[in-house]
């Protein structure tokens, strides 16, 4: 496929689609990273060990290792459905 257009020189559908790789994956870095610091953040600056999404469970969740396992559910969802919103933004970019 060809990257640029041979009449006018400017990028193509297929030439653009380096681009918006790069930009998509980029914003999920950012995304992740700041996201690991505010939860950083919160958990050294509060005392009440809060998890990550407000979230009612039929256990409590402030013992450890309880607290820590669930913390650990839900960062791993969160960051699961970062990529997934990213990978679809990717695909709806790129098709035509």
């Amino acid at each position: 496929m060809l990257a640029r257009d041979p009449g006018t020189g400017g990028l193509t559908m297929a030439g653009r689609i380096p681009l918006i790789q790069k930009f998509t994956w980029q914003s999920i870095v950012l995304i992740m990273v700041s996201h690991a610091v505010h939860q950083t953040h919160r958990l050294a600056t509060r005392n009440d060990r809060p998890l990550v999404f407000n979230a009612w469970f039929p256990f409590d969740t402030t013992n450890s290792p309880v607290y820590e396992l669930v913390y650990l559910a839900q960062v791993s969802a969160q960051k699961e459905s970062e990529i997934l919103v990213a990978t679809v933004d990717l695909q709806l970019r790129t098709s035509n």
